[in-house]
């Protein structure tokens, strides 16, 4: 009896080996980053807007007020920030252990017919799967390389944003200009109108002759609508690239000079590779169709799970379970035993089917997707650079045609006007020669409209203002 009880061992060295096997499947892997106190990405308070809080622009308002503001409240820039911390948040979830340790325990219970006390055994065991492969270091980059993705979408969301801005609101004010030359111009037509009708009541024209001047009063009233129309929805178009709403009666405020380019179209081109953010974004999304594809070839290796555990048993028999010589068993009554077990395993899956093919070709057709998609860019970046700068060359030669005879038409139209007034000409000699003024000064602000239209494709088109393209593309 003596000598089976000597059989039983301490809990205390088994429980110390656990603790050894405990600590070793929670360290931290050599050389792993692993996140501590403070290292948790910050948060950042995102402008939530609904449809009754979108901000109003304000009034008076220059080019440079409005970039900001869309800088500020635009909801595509809100949305694009949003996916940069949500990457962000991603890239800091891949510096963590993907595999947490597993505890387990079990416990059985006997019956009690061969002796008096319970038979059963308690073990207790933990387990951890291995990465031997690195695959957390592919892991990190892939979300890194996602992170400067979708960076680089954001910078260049926030470009186009500022382009269209910028060709908006020349485009708004140039027609704010315009209606106010309509006006005056509809303002002096109606004087006219006044004065034929007076003579009209006093017979010296005819009632026939006083409706033609109504009718050129109401011909430049027509162009006065429409001109009102198409600066509202010019503004309404310029609040949209900005996010917010425009206030009943606006002011745009800025001087834009009309001027000619003096560079070629392959420096333009240069131009546009160098300041255009969408090549730098299809070469982030290259790099990060690339790490996903690294990462596709390494996750389909098999992990290593290693376990160790200890089990406690406790086994009895009565003496009337034993057969032998009766000198020898006669004197056992029962016989207990409690025994301990030590456990370490291995397993590793074999990869004979699944070794993540699939994943691995979906990532090579989408860095050829990616790497297409780049050299695509190039080729329409060419493209719309080399014809937007034809098109304003074309617009500008139309506009300087009338720019020249511009303030001379202007002076000549009002001439007409005193002389028709002083009665020094005739009515019909001054609907002809008022006809043909205001007929070049309508072209004239048609050539106009043309050349800020083709000036705002050349900026689109090649990422960058105006005045830096004027100076070579020097800020």
């Amino acid at each position: 009896m003596d000598s089976v009880q000597n059989r039983t061992r301490g809990w205390n060295q088994p429980v110390r080996v656990l603790a050894v096997a405990l600590g070793v499947a929670f360290a931290p892997a050599s050389g792993q980053a692993q996140p501590t106190a403070g290292t948790e990405p910050a948060r950042v308070t995102l402008t939530r807007t609904s449809r009754a809080a979108v901000p109003t622009l304000p009034s008076p308002l220059a080019v440079s007020a409005a970039q900001e503001f869309a800088r500020q409240h635009h909801p595509d820039l809100q949305m694009s920030l949003a996916d940069v911390e949500i990457t962000r948040a991603d890239s800091f979830a891949a510096t963590i252990r993907p595999f947490n340790p597993e505890l387990e325990l079990s416990l059985s219970r006997g019956g009690e017919s061969l002796t008096s006390r319970e038979e059963g055994s308690v073990a207790v065991s933990v387990s951890q799967e291995f990465d031997p492969w690195r695959k957390g270091r592919s892991r990190r980059a892939l979300a890194a390389a996602r992170l400067r993705t979708a960076e680089a979408q954001l910078a260049l969301r926030q470009q186009q944003l500022e382009s269209q801005v910028r060709s908006r609101f020349q485009k708004a004010l140039f027609l704010q200009n315009r209606v106010q030359l309509l006006a005056s111009l509809a303002q002096q037509e109606q004087k006219i109108v006044a004065a034929t009708q007076s003579r009209v009541r006093e017979e010296s024209v005819t009632p026939l002759t006083g409706r033609l001047t109504e009718l050129d009063w109401v011909r430049i009233e027509k162009e006065l609508l429409v001109a009102q129309g198409d600066s509202r929805q010019a503004v309404l178009a310029l609040a949209a690239a900005t996010g917010g709403i425009p206030p009943e009666g606006i002011q745009l405020v800025g001087t834009f000079e009309p001027d000619s380019l003096g560079v070629g179209e392959d420096s333009l081109v240069a131009m546009a590779v160098v300041n255009r953010r969408d090549s730098k974004a299809l070469e982030e999304r290259v790099a990060d169709r690339q790490a996903e594809l690294r990462f596709a070839r390494v996750d389909g290796r098999p992990n290593v799970r290693l376990s160790a555990g200890i089990s406690r048993e406790r086994s009895g028999f009565r003496g009337s379970d034993f057969t032998g010589d009766p000198a020898v068993i006669g004197g056992i009554d029962a016989l207990e035993a409690i025994d301990h077990h030590f456990e370490a395993r291995v397993s590793v899956p074999l990869p004979l089917w699944q070794r993540n093919q699939g994943s691995q070709a979906r990532a090579v057709a989408e860095v050829n997707q990616a790497q297409t998609a780049l050299l695509r860019s190039s080729f329409d970046i060419e493209v719309e650079v080399r014809a937007a700068a034809r098109a304003f060359d074309d617009a500008l030669r139309l506009y300087r045609l009338y720019s020249r005879r511009a303030e001379r038409t202007r002076s000549d139209l009002a001439l007409v006007r005193g002389a028709y007034a002083d009665g020094r000409i005739s009515l019909d000699s001054y609907l002809t020669q008022k006809g043909r003024l205001v007929d070049t000064l309508l072209d004239q602000l048609e050539a106009e409209d043309r050349y800020w239209e083709t000036r705002g494709r050349v900026e689109v088109a090649t990422g960058a203002d105006f005045a830096t393209l004027v100076r070579g593309g020097s800020k």
